[in-house]
C-alpha cells in the first residue's frame, strides 16, 4: 500500500527511524497468529458452521490463501540466495 499511497509511504519512512526492523517482524508474526485465531474462532461458532455454503467458501478461501502464502515463501526461499 505504501507504493500507491504517498502519505502512507511518508508515515512509513518516519516510523522506520523510530522502530527497529525486529519490531516489524514481530508485528507480522502477531498478524499471522491473529489470522489463525480468527480461523479457529469461526470454526468453533456452531450457528456459523451450520451454514454449509458459507463454510465451504470460508474454508476454500482460507485454504487457497494458505497455499499461495506457503508457495510464495517456498519460492522466495529457493529463488533468492541468503546472506552468509
Amino acid at each position: 500500500m505504501t507504493n500507491h499511497i504517498p502519505l502512507l509511504a511518508q508515515i512509513k519512512r518516519t516510523l522506520e527511524h523510530l522502530f527497529k526492523h525486529e519490531l516489524s517482524v514481530w508485528l507480522h508474526r502477531l498478524n499471522l497468529l491473529a489470522v489463525v485465531l480468527v480461523f479457529i474462532h469461526v470454526q468453533l461458532i456452531s450457528y456459523i458452521t451450520s451454514i454449509h455454503p458459507y463454510m465451504w467458501l470460508f474454508n476454500g478461501y482460507s485454504l487457497l490463501t494458505l497455499v499461495l502464502y506457503v508457495g510464495n515463501k517456498i519460492r522466495l526461499a529457493t529463488t533468492f540466495p541468503t546472506a552468509s
